[in-house]
């Protein structure tokens, strides 16, 4: 989860913003990344998977199989995980 406070920096003169770089490698053979939406508060997400190990139907069916997981944790937060 990706949570740092998303601000802008300023100098006298200058000011500075975070600029997001495209990754064209993976540097694990799959990453879930999850960040909260400052306007909203809505959690967004992105998979970034090796594609010499997983295909994209593999890697959509993870995110399905993880948003699931969520929805149930927040529905029944008592719940074990195994269940």
């Amino acid at each position: 989860l990706q949570n740092p406070p998303r601000l802008d920096f300023e100098l006298p003169g200058a000011s500075l913003r975070a600029v997001p770089l495209p990754r064209h490698s993976t540097r694990f053979d799959l990453e879930f990344h999850l960040w909260e939406e400052p306007e909203t508060g809505a959690l967004r997400g992105a998979v970034v998977h090796s594609t010499d190990l997983f295909d994209t139907a593999t890697a959509e069916r993870m995110i399905g199989q993880l948003r699931r997981l969520l929805t149930e944790a927040v529905r029944d937060p008592e719940r074990p995980v195994a269940e």
